[in-house]
């Protein structure tokens, strides 16, 4: 099994008879995906690759690029509990996330912009914006809001 630093699996590796690896990521839905590399540090890094995803924090004015775990193209929203006194309609949610590195400097009370680039293209990124509420190493929350922005097409 290859997991993250802080624990979070991101699925398989297995040596063939051939020689190569064969990787199994752990991802949502019915198929699972199976590649081959040539090198157990490749198969670790396609998964790495594959299942994080860079982001753009910016706070007091300071932007880096920090490595966060999932594999979308927007934030991961928190499930609605239905719990009293929530409601549908709530302007902040709070979204709890992993970052690669325990070492990525975020502490509670920083505003924060996170933006993650879309895959799909430069053209859209999800923009998540808010007060880091709490910080266990790699694990953080963020209370604030995500939106799609289109950043227009960049010239050559």
């Amino acid at each position: 099994m290859v997991a993250t630093p802080a624990g979070t699996p991101l699925g398989f590796v297995e040596k063939l008879a051939d020689g190569g690896w064969g990787i199994t990521p752990s991802e949502d839905g019915l198929v699972r995906v199976t590649e081959i590399a040539r090198t157990l540090r490749d198969a670790k890094a396609y998964l790495v690759n594959r299942l994080t995803r860079e982001v753009t924090v910016t706070v007091n004015g300071e932007s880096k690029h920090l490595r966060m775990v999932g594999d979308r193209d927007f934030f991961p929203k928190p499930a609605w509990t239905g719990a009293p006194g929530t409601s549908m309609d709530t302007t902040l949610d709070t979204y709890d996330l992993e970052l690669w590195d325990s070492n990525h400097g975020l502490l509670p009370g920083e505003k924060v912009s996170m933006e993650l680039q879309s895959e799909a293209g430069d053209r859209f990124v999800s923009v998540l914006e808010g007060t880091v509420t709490t910080v266990a190493e790699q694990k953080i929350t963020i209370s604030g809001t995500d939106v799609f922005k289109s950043r227009g097409t960049r010239e050559s």
